[in-house]
């Protein structure tokens, strides 16, 4: 009840109250006692008579506005789109959008209309209708439920529609005729077959100038529609679009591709005239402020950047805060911060530090990294405690652009008015610019142009977009009679023929399709299956190297899998390359029936049967009990420092020759582990060699001191061999790496032996006492043969070196026969992995006379249970290396 409510209760007559002056002898009484009490209940009666009457006058009106409490935060996007305007009926279509209903009956249309104008058809059986954005799913939903009187559903990405079913998709597609969804949603139901072009009527694109390159409008055609050889089965196309350009193109050949790949004619209504009335066309307005000016650093910018500039993540809060000064004020360059480093805003800057830290080798992450975080807390609370002053319309605070917004939006809003905004920007392009200005759809409306003084750029630009926009209306009107484009026949050919080169593999059972690009999709969903309960969702990992001029990927699935991944053919692309690895990997799943015939994963996410009897608890209450997804031995003991590990000796028994000598290792863990049986691994040219494992009786009581050591010598294995650094935690280690010191004869070694004995304690004590060797001027050249040398800056470069070639210097070119790279120039630059700042101080630094190594590239290998493919395998060629540009590893072998 409002306040106008209460004050019109308080008026009404009373017939039951006293008159004032009673109350007044009873106050002004010289008989002294008043009975309070008998006063209160004589007021509460009033009161409740009041509530009485003025019940019965509330009307229907009343009841509904007070029901309506709720806030638009706490409506769903369907209730919110209600609210709007959307859900008005049609009763009388206009001439012009009848005509090309008309026309859409005969052929397949794109239809040109200023996007204030655009209305769909009314077609029988299932038909869908397309859109590029989530938004725009509820509100073409909401116009086609208000005024058409059928069954229509909506769907998108966010509904995890690909996780159905082929049943709960026949559902849908049973009970509805009409389906208004994203393209992508249509885009993966094709794929897996869980409907197919013939029971499509109506494809109806809305936007249809999105439809190219490897958009969904594009796939959908190129993949489906124009592949169905049966001109009567495909479904009739009506595309709906502002301009079918929306690009800085020759507009009649975009028409034209656009056309072609659509199948469809381009056409608008015969009278623009009539067309152009019928349009609430907004009045278009040029708002000019003063010339902008200069970037300038405010005091809380001084103060951020000597303390905290040093942070990489906060280099763009940075330069837009800078910007910010120009462009819309000093006020608001500071207040940027406060979104920039909120409180929802911090973790996501500390988990890209975090990133950029561990992806960098360069750093002491256990010590760099809480720094680096401690310095962001800081910020974020710096900004918290800062003092802002109060916005003024003055040069101090605000730049010309927003006081004239400000001063402008004022006049406008002076009045009580229901507009929510008034659509103004800076179109770059025509296709901007008619679609800006189609926002401001209701009558009356403003769109503005906000431009800058004297410049020239800005200008143009408002030009040039009137301009095209011209050129196009023109277009439209010189089109035929019938408005069609008279095409080249051979166009639909060359479009087909482009799409040649990526394979596709086809279900004939089910007409389920698996190409290039869905690939990547199909197996990014089959990783998310491998999910359980609390887990984070596993996802698939692509490693990609070039070999021998191309790009070769392989892709690594999640531990759970069953089949671990494989690698994909050589491409030019890396885009292409991952895209073969993922269709291998999901033509490998299939095969061994993980993927079923629509690509779907057999794995899903579900509770363990008969839960409830074993562990006698609620469903709900199933995330009390974890997964076991590795041996419980691994995790035992973790976070605690032990006192005693035990020893395994690893040995290598190859069935031949290898190129190098292997030295045994010994692996410790904290508890003993059983003899496993002999296994072969393939190494050097494919020969096997059985990995013999010798459990040791006798434990190792080890310091904290010689755990220190086991861990930085098994974390250097890992960040010289794999380039994978992890922080330096003794007490978080399940196992560690040692070198062994046997002799010619360990292969007859008795498991009663102290493993103190076998550990060779000065390799690990020389990898402690060296992070990294560099090599220096006064080394010499026999330092650098038969050892490891490794790419710091790059992790598909390591080598292993032989000898010293004399023959030839640094700044020899490369020989023919070594891989092409970026700098081919010399031998020098061929090694060198810096860009170019950084390589041109490198070389104008680096000593040109040190010695030239002949090396072997160590090839990228993860499974070597297997023998090696055939792109894994490679071309075996020598490299001839500096060893400046490069690190040599501590880890070296009693050997070499």
């Amino acid at each position: 009840m409002s306040a106008m409510d209460i004050d019109k209760l308080s008026m009404l007559p009373d017939e039951t109250s006293e008159p004032e002056e009673s109350d007044n002898e009873l106050e002004n009484s010289d008989q002294g006692l008043i009975n309070v009490e008998d006063l209160r209940q004589k007021q509460n009666a009033k009161f409740k008579a009041l509530l009485s009457r003025a019940s019965e006058t509330i009307t229907a009106e009343d009841i509904q506005r007070a029901t309506k409490v709720k806030t638009e935060s706490e409506l769903s996007m369907t209730n919110l789109i209600e609210n709007q305007d959307f859900t008005s009926v049609i009763h009388d279509p206009r001439e012009y959008q009848l005509e090309l209903f008309e026309k859409a009956k005969a052929a397949n249309i794109i239809a040109v209309l200023d996007t204030a104008d655009r209305a769909s058809g009314n077609p029988p059986r299932i038909s869908f209708f397309l859109v590029d954005s989530v938004t725009l799913v509820y509100q073409q939903a909401a116009v086609l439920k208000a005024n058409i009187d059928q069954n229509i559903d909506k769907f998108c990405g966010a509904m995890q529609t690909d996780l159905w079913s082929k049943e709960t998709w026949e559902k849908h597609f049973s009970k509805n005729m009409i389906i208004v969804c994203t393209a992508e949603v249509l885009y993966q139901c094709l794929l897996r077959s869980f409907i197919r072009m013939e029971q499509i009527n109506l494809l109806i694109f809305d936007e249809a100038h999105h439809a190219k390159k490897e958009h969904p409008y594009a796939r959908i055609v190129k993949d489906f529609y124009l592949r169905r050889p049966e001109t009567q089965k495909r479904p009739k196309i009506f595309g709906m679009t502002a301009s079918p350009v929306d690009a800085k193109v020759d507009v009649a050949k975009a028409a034209k591709n656009l056309e072609t790949l659509l199948d469809s004619q381009i056409a608008t209504a015969s009278n623009l005239d009539a067309l152009r009335q019928a349009i609430a066309r907004p009045t278009e307005q040029i708002w000019v402020y003063d010339k902008l000016d200069a970037t300038s650093e405010t005091d809380l910018y001084k103060c951020m950047q000597s303390r905290f500039g040093k942070i990489c993540e906060l280099e763009r809060i940075f330069f837009y805060a800078l910007e910010a000064s120009s462009m819309l004020g000093r006020w608001c360059s500071d207040w940027l911060w406060t979104f920039a480093l909120e409180a929802a805003e911090l973790p996501k800057l500390e988990g890209r530090v975090s990133k950029s830290y561990m992806q960098s080798s360069s750093r002491d992450h256990s010590k760099g990294l809480d720094e680096a975080i401690k310095l962001l807390r800081e910020a974020g609370q710096l900004i918290r405690n800062h003092t802002f002053d109060t916005p003024v319309d003055c040069p101090a605070h605000l730049s010309s652009k927003v006081r004239l917004l400000r001063h402008e939006l004022s006049l406008y809003f002076e009045r009580h008015t229901d507009t929510k905004c008034i659509v103004f920007d800076l179109s770059l392009t025509m296709i901007q610019y008619i679609q800006s200005r189609g926002r401001a759809r209701h009558s009356n409306s403003i769109y503005a142009h906000m431009v800058e003084r004297d410049n020239l750029i800005h200008a143009s630009c408002i030009q040039e977009a009137q301009r095209a926009e011209h050129i196009m209306r023109r277009f439209c009107e010189a089109l035929p009679e019938d408005r069609i484009i008279r095409g080249s026949s051979d166009d639909l050919g060359m479009n087909l023929d482009k799409e040649r080169y990526y394979k596709s593999f086809t279900v004939h059972s089910t007409g389920a399709t698996l190409t290039y690009p869905s690939s990547l999709v199909v197996l990014a969903h089959y990783a998310s299956s491998l999910q359980y309960e609390k887990e984070t969702s596993p996802q698939v990992n692509y490693f990609i190297e070039r070999i021998d001029g191309a790009f070769v990927c392989e892709a690594i699935l999640p531990e759970k899998s069953p089949f671990r991944g494989l690698t994909g053919k050589p491409s030019a692309r890396k885009l292409h390359a991952r895209q073969s690895a993922a269709f291998e990997t999901c033509l490998m799943l299939r095969k061994n029936g993980i993927l079923d015939d629509h690509f779907l994963s057999k794995y899903h996410k579900r509770l363990p049967a008969m839960r409830n009897a074993k562990l006698a608890i609620k469903s709900k209450k199933t995330n009390q009990y974890d997964m076991m997804v590795k041996p419980k031995l691994w995790d035992s003991g973790r976070g605690t420092t032990p006192s005693v590990i035990w020893a395994t000796l690893l040995m290598l028994s190859p069935a031949a020759k290898l190129r190098r000598d292997y030295q045994p290792l010994i692996l410790f863990t904290r508890y003993q582990l059983p003899k496993f049986p002999i296994f072969p691994l393939y190494l050097e040219d494919d020969i096997e060699s059985e990995v013999i494992t010798i459990p040791l009786r006798m434990p190792l009581r080890a310091s904290e001191d010689e755990l220190g050591l086991l861990t930085t010598f098994t974390l250097r294995i890992f960040q010289d061999l794999f380039h994978k650094v992890y922080e330096h935690q003794p007490a978080m280690m399940t196992y560690w790496l040692a070198p062994a010191r046997l002799n010619s004869n360990y292969r007859d070694m008795s498991e009663v032996v102290d493993p103190r004995q076998l550990l060779d304690i000065s390799i690990i004590q020389y990898v402690q006492q060296n992070s990294e060797i560099r090599w220096s001027r006064d080394m010499p050249p026999s330092d650098v043969e038969n050892r490891f040398l490794l790419d710091k800056w790059d992790g598909r470069y390591r080598y292993f070196t032989s000898t010293v070639e004399p023959t030839l210097r640094p700044s020899d070119p490369p020989p023919a026969t070594m891989a092409k790279r970026k700098h081919m120039e010399n031998i020098m630059n061929y090694c060198l992995s810096l860009f170019k700042n950084s390589r041109s101080k490198f070389l104008g630094e680096c000593d040109w006379k040190q010695p030239v190594v002949r090396a072997e590239l160590v090839r990228l290998r993860r499974n070597l249970l297997d023998r090696a493919t055939e792109q894994e395998r490679g071309e075996e060629t020598a490299y001839y290396i500096c060893p400046e540009p490069l690190r040599i590893s501590a880890v070296r072998s009693l050997y070499e």
